[in-house]
């Protein structure tokens, strides 16, 4: 997966943003607002892990089931490839 590489997470009143910025801004207008497990998983993402690394991560950090989060986790990727966000 190649995600945007300009864009930036902000935690911001409790509420997680993704911010385009240099080249990405021009592609894209506005924000795009993500829950506190979408922040992470970008981090994650963002790092090079790979889906089963943050998925096992993600396990480790949150009380949630590994077929709940494996169906969030690909709704997510499905908003960023969506978005112009991500590709696959």
């Amino acid at each position: 997966m190649k995600l945007e590489k300009n864009i930036i997470v902000r935690e911001i009143a409790g509420e997680y943003i993704l911010i385009p910025t240099g080249e990405a801004a021009l592609k894209m207008t506005g924000i795009f607002a993500v829950t506190e497990v979408g922040a992470e998983i970008w981090k994650r993402l963002s790092q090079g892990k790979d889906e089963d690394t943050v998925i096992a991560e993600l396990l480790a950090e949150y009380e949630v089931g590994e077929a709940t989060l494996r169906q969030d986790y690909a709704e997510f990727i499905g908003r960023l490839v969506d978005s112009g966000l991500a590709e696959l």
